[in-house]
């Protein structure tokens, strides 16, 4: 089986290389909202899935000690998260797929620009 490549100090220093002018060039805005919106994107995901988590936890204690009003309580919350849980989930996935098309686009117009 192939070995994982390592993250070394000269992988880093590559990838700093290549990042950096999209995160400090002319259009650093972009790069940093897009980037940002994905990390409190997946931090609100995270969040939303501990809370489906917990009520879960309560829901099925509920059932286990046959208490309906939280069992009902503990269903509603956890029913409630996936309100919140698959907008927030899509619009996470578009934000990365977004970020991932201007890092290409940026990439390539950057190679281009040194090619010619």
């Amino acid at each position: 089986m192939e070995e994982a490549p390592k993250f070394t100090r000269h992988v880093w220093s590559q990838l700093w290389r290549l990042s950096k002018p999209f995160f400090f060039g002319k259009s650093w805005k972009r790069g940093w909202v897009l980037l940002t919106g994905l990390i409190i994107l997946s931090l609100a995901v995270t969040t939303v899935a501990l809370i489906a988590n917990k009520a879960n936890g309560e829901f099925m204690t509920g059932l286990q000690k046959k208490d309906s009003n939280a069992y009902y309580h503990a269903l509603w919350i956890y029913l409630g998260t996936f309100l919140f849980a698959i907008p927030l989930a899509a619009f996470a996935r578009y934000m990365e797929e977004r970020l991932g098309l201007t890092w290409r686009d940026f990439l390539a117009r950057t190679l281009m620009k040194r090619y010619f």
